[in-house]
């Protein structure tokens, strides 16, 4: 008998507390970052690459494909080589941190094309706005980044997103006035508490949220973790997505933004879908 009150002694606590710290995450208020493209129209569509029914991705005939659609932004992944110079390249097909400058120019993204410099992409396709990925956690990058990004005549239209929490802890700590993304830390944790309806008191530092769908096959987002980003007036970004076919996928979801490697196909099927409303 003393087992079974103490049980349920404990189910109420546990039931008090989990009310408790919904209703407080639930009433806290969120302002909207007073930054340019926080402005711009939703959903963001962000060209991943560049348009890969152009090009192969980050090679510059595919950026400069994404470049001339309207109200697309363009995402290139960028990392450090030995000389401490920036280069853009393909998510996860390399490392180039024992490669020099004249090394990393011989690698074939495609069609012939060599990596584009940090300084290059910034020159040729800064009047647009710009996604970095920032996919590297090497020591003293954000120092390295700074004055190439500070001295940028068209910073403020530069995104930051890197899936290291120091790195974008760093970067706006010395460059604040840029919008930066979610590390994976807080994403996934945002995520394990909205399996237990406690979203609302997750952390949420970054201006947006970037997730795939999914990660070794295991779901990473789910629509109450959308909702709440939505909530916080936060953009909620799905990708990469990599294939025609997780577009489809992703637009089930009605999200803020996405991060696809075929924009123009995305485009088409978000203006069907306000069609058909």
């Amino acid at each position: 008998m003393n087992v079974f009150k103490v049980t349920i002694a404990v189910l109420v606590l546990f039931l008090a507390a989990w009310v408790g710290l919904r209703f407080f995450g639930l009433s806290q208020s969120y302002q909207i970052y007073d930054h340019p493209l926080m402005a711009r129209s939703k959903p963001w569509i962000v060209a991943w690459g560049g348009e890969q029914e152009a090009g192969p991705s980050h090679t510059r005939v595919a950026l400069r494909s994404a470049s001339e659609e309207k109200d697309v932004i363009l995402g290139v992944n960028i990392l450090m080589n030995k000389e401490k110079h920036f280069f853009a390249l393909p998510l996860g097909s390399m490392t180039i941190a024992d490669l020099t400058d004249a090394e990393v120019k011989k690698i074939d993204l495609g069609l012939g094309q060599g990596p584009m410099s940090l300084e290059e992409i910034l020159q040729e396709f800064g009047q647009n706005p710009l996604l970095l990925w920032v996919n590297d956690n090497a020591e003293n990058i954000d120092l390295r980044l700074k004055p190439i990004l500070s001295q940028s005549d068209h910073r403020n239209q530069i995104l930051i997103h890197s899936e290291f929490d120091n790195v974008v802890k760093s970067l706006k700590t010395l460059i604040p006035d840029l919008l930066y993304g979610t590390g994976v830390g807080q994403r996934i944790r945002v995520l394990m508490l909205s399996s237990m309806g406690l979203e609302s008191v997750a952390p949420i530092d970054g201006d947006f949220v970037i997730t795939p769908i999914k990660e070794r096959n295991i779901p990473s987002l789910s629509v109450e973790m959308k909702d709440e980003v939505t909530r916080r007036q936060k953009i909620f970004i799905i990708g990469p997505l990599n294939k025609v076919s997780e577009n489809d996928q992703a637009l089930s979801f009605g999200a803020t933004g996405y991060l696809t490697a075929f924009p123009r196909d995305l485009k088409k099927k978000l203006k069907l879908n306000s069609q058909s409303l």
